[in-house]
């Protein structure tokens, strides 16, 4: 069919394939797209990355749409974790066959199109993707839509898509178009739909692709005919967010639900409600009408299930079933030997409900219907005898559609008085009869028990940081507890059920602190590490407090003899961008030999680990797997997408900078030491308090020395760099143990470091200090004090 004047759009191809029949999550390319790359340099990027399982059988989170292959018996899940699946439902035992992964935020809707042999995919990434769906992988990425896609549309005899979501846009897309894409040959042409005042949750366009409408947080239906790209009318009526709408296949009648918890039936040759349908108690968030369109099902939050008699409005609804938390899709199967619902919540679980034999399931044709609506009486008979379902050949111009002549002026009127050009009649006419009070379904359901049900797993709810920002504590939506390590990237073990708050308590009490250097965020259920530029270097760590390969790492001799210092420091947040990107060619160090080796010589990360480079507004650039990085397309686009705070650490090798605390160093009020300097110090935040002390003992030596005093003697760790050689006389060595064992005592056994009144232990460093014990602004102030002052104290 002709398009109006269209928009062109090079999108970014998706390369890569999941791994087998096993379902490995695939990493495939997907390009930053549409002209992007020239706004990174204006743009903060981040890098954050998924602790998981390399393959993730069961959904971790709500699952947000559903389709179903028939002639496979295939079915097809949309989850808020991100993943695609796909089950096998003639194998109830093992049902998973394959994992979709591309996607980085909530996979918000889905359909099956050609023949079902390619999948459409929305997500809250920003993002739309075709799939193949007989063998799982990436064709291609749309990255045309400014924020979260929420709704797609189909028309089946067109090969049509349109998609929309918040940034108010509506996209229609060419499906045979976008299968045949490569990637020399990525630019697709699209139509779109401009005029939505409000975020659209909802979309449906009919089979022939003639009418597309759309919902919104304004309350209203919108109405467009896709050949010219125009409004038609603009349908009030809701009085909150339209959250679900359904077409009949001749384009004449819609049905909408509403978070108000109405459903509603619209004539769209007279642009108004013509039934309202009350049963719900809460908002209506999914419906489904079968082919003949004359019985329809819907649920929502209050996750009911009901079957409602679309032809005659005076039936009450039946409850199908009641699911135990509120209801996000049902996809209603008619092809199978019994017709039932696949049924998806915001739990993890997707059932099948058989559907009996409803007592208002009718055998007559739609056309029929005009008896049930004496509302449509006058629009149906003023069509020469034609069944209800020609409407749609009015619609483009529904001013004069075949509705009485008083609808006709009404809706004349109201375009002229629209300000924003839509053709909406002033006031909405009251419906055909009066709306009947909230109906109580029948009890109990028609379908007792589901017969059918893919389990799913667990959700992480909930997270606590340790205080060396190491170690994430999660508990689950099953109450099951575990720690992961957010450096080695690897879940460490799963904790009893039900200890949460202990460990909390325990992790709470360990006087370490250590600068937040990640943030997280469990959005998909799973616990996703994100690095920001600000804070990813904050955390530099003694080596040897870390654990992390002390015994096999190299040591730059840094004291006399080439001994190297036990507590030298690494940062987390390098370790961590090193072994994500340790397989890109221009991270990777060249040996003597010619040959290579990684960056990071501590530790590797999971192969499979999910690498996701963001704006720090969520849009998503770029999705790989660890291992990919070293492939030829990865390679080009991390090229062009890797900001260059994470290249100067990892290319140019620049170590980021240690993090300062200034602070003064003075006497102790009681104490018999006068006060030495009065100047301002500065040192790195994981300096230890034992060096502070050991600072204070040389000072005492060179500086505050009385006539005629001895000198102090001094820390153990300066004897041992003064120790005489071997040649040397022996005068050396009966001159020190002339000072007798005092000599052997290190600095924290001389003097004491305070904070107020509070005594530090040498092995804090000055960030734990600070944090817990320094309750007030501006400069750290440090106390010193002989410890034979405090013992003198404490004599009196």
């Amino acid at each position: 069919m002709a398009l109006p004047p269209m928009n062109h759009y090079r999108q970014g191809m998706g390369l890569g394939m999941s791994g087998g029949g096993a379902g490995v999550g695939m990493g495939g390319v997907g390009s930053i797209g549409g002209g992007m790359g020239g706004t990174l340099g204006r743009k903060r990027v981040q890098v954050s990355y998924v602790i998981r399982d390399e393959i993730e059988k069961y959904n971790r989170f709500g699952v947000n749409s559903l389709q179903f292959d028939p002639v496979q018996n295939r079915l097809f899940t949309a989850g808020r974790d991100s993943i695609i699946r796909i089950y096998n439902t003639a194998n109830p035992d093992e049902p998973y066959l394959q994992s979709m992964e591309h996607h980085t935020d909530w996979v918000n809707d889905i359909v099956l199109c050609c023949s079902r042999k390619n999948l459409i995919s929305c997500s809250s990434d920003t993002t739309v993707k075709v799939w193949n769906s007989s063998r799982g992988f990436c064709m291609s990425t749309l990255r045309t839509h400014k924020d979260y896609v929420r709704a797609l549309a189909y028309a089946k005899h067109k090969e049509l898509v349109a998609s929309a979501g918040l940034d108010k846009a509506i996209y229609i897309w060419d499906v045979n178009v976008l299968t045949a894409l490569t990637a020399s040959n990525n630019t697709v042409t699209t139509s779109s739909l401009a005029g939505n005042k409000d975020s659209i949750y909802s979309l449906a366009m009919n089979h022939s692709a003639t009418m597309i409408v759309s919902g919104s947080t304004e309350n209203v239906l919108r109405i467009w005919d896709p050949r010219s790209c125009q409004k038609q009318c603009k349908l009030r009526g809701h009085t909150d967010n339209v959250r679900a709408i359904v077409i009949s296949n001749d384009g004449s009648r819609i049905l909408s639900g509403s978070s108000d918890g109405t459903i509603k039936l619209w004539s769209v040759g007279e642009q108004r409600c013509i039934w309202t349908f009350y049963g719900h108690t809460a908002g209506v968030w999914t419906l489904q009408a079968n082919e003949a369109f004359n019985t329809l099902y819907s649920s929502g939050k209050d996750a009911q299930v009901l079957a409602w008699d679309i032809v005659d409005n005076q039936q009450p609804c039946r409850l199908i079933c009641q699911e135990d938390c509120p209801v996000l899709k049902v996809l209603l199967v008619e092809e199978a030997q019994q017709p039932h619902l696949w049924i998806s919540t915001t739990n993890t679980n997707v059932k099948r409900w058989p559907l009996p034999s409803l007592p208002f399931q009718h055998s007559q044709h739609v056309s029929n219907r005009q008896n049930q609506h004496p509302a449509m009486t006058s629009s149906t008979n003023n069509a020469s005898g034609n069944a209800v379902g020609q409407t749609t050949a009015a619609f483009s111009d529904l001013t004069n559609s075949s509705a009485s002549g008083s609808a006709s002026a009404s809706a004349s009127a109201s375009a002229a008085a629209s300000p924003d050009g839509d053709k909406t009649p002033p006031s909405l006419p009251p419906p055909a009869m009066p709306p009947p009070p909230l109906q109580q379904p029948q009890q109990p359901s028609l379908s007792p028990k589901p017969n059918f049900c893919i389990t799913g797993g667990s959700c992480i709810r909930q997270y606590h940081i340790s205080n060396d920002k190491r170690f994430l504590l999660t508990k689950d939506s099953n109450d099951c507890v575990a720690l992961y390590d957010v450096v080695l990237v690897r879940k460490l073990q799963d904790l009893p059920p039900g200890s949460f708050d202990q460990r909390v308590a325990d992790m709470t009490a360990k006087r370490v602190f250590v600068p937040s250097w990640f943030s997280v965020d469990l959005k998909t259920g799973l616990p996703m590490i994100h690095l920001e530029e600000q804070d990813c270097f904050s955390a530099w760590v003694s080596q040897r407090d870390s654990g992390i390969a002390v015994d096999s790492l190299p040591r730059e001799p840094q004291v006399a003899g080439g001994v190297a210092q036990p507590d030298s420091k690494i940062n987390y947040g390098g370790l961590v961008l090193q072994a994500l990107f340790e397989h890109w060619p221009p991270t990777r160090v060249r040996k003597e030999d010619g040959g290579y080796t990684r960056a990071n010589m501590y530790f590797s990360v999971p192969q499979h680990t999910p690498v996701v480079l963001s704006e720090s507004t969520g849009r998503t650039l770029f999705r790989l797997l660890v291992r990919d990085s070293g492939g030829e397309s990865e390679n080009s686009i991390l090229n062009e997408t890797v900001p260059a705070w994470i290249t100067d650490i990892l290319i140019e090798k620049n170590l980021p900078k240690y993090i300062k605390i200034s602070f003064y160093l003075n006497p102790y009020p009681s104490s018999s030491v006068k006060s030495l300097r009065k100047d301002r110090l500065s040192a790195n935040d994981m300096l230890q308090i034992r060096k502070v002390a050991e600072h204070v003992v040389e000072m005492w030596r060179t500086e505050s020395l009385p006539p005629g005093a001895p000198p102090p003697p001094l820390p153990y760790h300066q004897q041992q760099q003064q120790q005489p050689p071997p040649h040397s006389t022996n005068q050396a060595a009966s001159s020190d143990a002339a000072t007798g064992d005092q000599q052997q005592k290190p600095a924290e056994e001389l003097v004491e470091i305070l904070i107020n009144d509070t005594v530090l232990d040498p092995n804090m460093d000055l960030r734990t200090a600070k944090h817990f014990y320094w309750k007030s602004g501006g400069d750290l102030v440090l106390f010193f004090r002989r410890r034979d002052d405090r013992k003198h104290a404490n004599r009196k």
